[in-house]
């Protein structure tokens, strides 16, 4: 059902009004006609669509019940957001040409209170809905809380069929089919005379109420007969306009000789209605809970694949983890095998060269570890030194590790190195000197017995006793400290 409201169309953008105020139709511009036009093609358009649709979905819907599976619900959830987005294009279009031929041939549409019938006190809304065909019932709570059964008839008098009608509730009503008519037609105009008939209507019932179906037809015929220029309507619906007016004029005569039947359902008709609005209702409401039941089967089917997909994208990262540390466990294993290879060959690889520095760099501080003052040519040490420490650092504290020597001296050349490599930078612009590793040697001396000169650090004699790992005689009163 369409609702189109007033406060979004603007409808009294083109009011036109006599000397006293009172405003009447208008005739639209070539191109507000138009504009009306192309939106109801496109409602239709999107309506025929909705037919081809609603059969996929209700052929699709039926393999999906038959057929769990996630193939069939997502082919039904498919066709059923196809329907609905030709169904919600299809109202969008037609709301929008009731609203423009509200606007551009000024009809109002003014709502109210309700004066009389089972919906008395309330306020009709200033809306429009458009009934799909073969809808004919409503059920409507009224604000006491009491449901009523309201039907609607396409035909009130014999060979005519209604484009149109205003509910007891005050909500005026129009038909589906209407919209072919005019498009066939090319003239909005109709839409727009059949809009100004239903608001007399609607009128009449916040004015003073509705008295008979008679009266109130005649009087909605007779007035929209004074603007059908307005309405450019043919010479053929003028013609149906006028038959109208004398049909109901008759009728309402009528009415003064034997009264006529009052114009709201009685509590009889209402069973009727009621049972008119389940047969109607209960074969669409078992299709609506029918797609319910589906939609939250297809719901919990894209939920649980999602979930899967977590699960699969988290299995993938801890599979990706544990591979990585496999390979790196695998290079490591190689590059150790690689080493040991290149030990055994002594061959002139690379290899062989980082070896060779290593055991410059251990003859070096073997020299240091046994007298810190020891000169000697340490060049080739401390330019290996610096270049494997910029281009292979990992490659060093690695062999350092592996080392676990029991001797003293070479405890200390394994500390001195290792102290000397951990303070050095690969990505500084530090460079390494004699002086680093003789600092470092000191921290690391091995522990000597006596106190002749040859036990002293610097020659001063006694007071610089070694005093074991970790002794600092940069500590000692009048040491000098060597610095980098």
């Amino acid at each position: 059902m369409v609702l189109w409201n007033p406060v979004h169309a603007a409808a009294t953008d083109r009011p036109c009004s006599n000397a006293w105020g009172v405003s009447y139709p208008c005739s639209a511009t070539e191109e507000m006609k138009a504009e009306i036009l192309d939106l109801i093609s496109q409602g239709e358009d999107r309506r025929k669509q909705a037919i081809g649709f609603l059969d996929a979905e209700k052929k699709a819907r039926a393999r999906a019940e038959s057929d769990d599976s996630p193939k069939a619900l997502e082919a039904w959830g498919l066709a059923k957001r196809m329907l609905d987005e030709a169904n919600a294009e299809r109202d969008s279009a037609f709301s929008r040409a009731i609203a423009l031929s509200l606007k551009y041939y000024s009809v109002q549409i003014r709502g109210g209170t309700i004066q009389n019938g089972p919906f008395a006190g309330q306020q009709a809304k200033e809306r429009i809905s458009v009934l799909p065909d073969g809808i004919r019932y409503r059920e409507v709570t009224a604000e006491d809380g009491t449901k009523h059964y309201l039907g609607f008839s396409p035909k009130v008098r014999e060979g005519q069929i209604q484009a149109g009608g205003v509910w007891e509730d005050g909500l005026i009503m129009i038909r589906e089919g209407l919209f072919s008519k005019v498009l066939k037609s090319g003239n909005p105009g109709v839409l727009a005379s059949t809009l100004y008939h239903e608001s007399i209507h609607q009128q009449r019932l916040t004015l003073t109420g509705w008295e008979s179906l008679p009266q109130i037809e005649h009087e909605a015929y007779s007035d929209e007969t004074y603007h059908v220029d307005a309405f450019e309507l043919s010479k053929y619906d003028r013609g149906i306009l006028r038959e109208n007016v004398s049909y109901w004029n008759h009728r309402r005569l009528a009415c003064k000789l034997l009264p006529c039947s009052y114009p709201f359902p009685t509590p009889e008709q209402e069973e009727g209605n009621r049972k008119g609005f389940e047969e109607q209702e209960g074969p669409l409401r078992e299709i609506r809970d029918k797609q319910k039941s589906l939609s939250a089967k297809l719901e919990k089917e894209s939920q649980d694949r999602e979930n899967k997909e977590n699960v699969r994208r988290d299995r993938e990262a801890a599979n990706q983890k544990y591979l990585e540390e496999q390979r790196q466990r695998v290079v490591e294993g190689v590059l150790r095998s690689q080493e040991e290879a290149a030990r055994k060959r002594q061959a002139g690889s690379g290899w062989d060269a980082f070896f060779k520095a290593m055991e410059a760099f251990r003859e070096m501080a073997k020299t240091l570890c046994g007298d810190p003052r020891a000169e000697g040519d340490f060049s080739f040490a401390l330019e290996k030194a610096n270049f494997y420490g910029k281009t292979y650092y990992d490659g060093i504290m690695s062999q350092l590790s592996q080392n676990n020597h029991n001797d003293p001296i070479e405890r200390c050349v394994d500390d001195t190195l290792n102290h000397v490599f951990k303070s050095f930078s690969p990505t500084g612009s530090m460079t390494l000197g004699i002086e680093d590793f003789r600092a470092a040697a000191r921290l690391f001396l091995p522990p000597q017995s006596g106190t002749s000169s040859n036990n002293t650090v610097d020659g001063e004699g006694s007071g610089n006793e070694r005093q074991g790992p970790g002794y600092n005689p940069c500590i000692e009163p009048g040491n000098t400290c060597l610095k980098r």
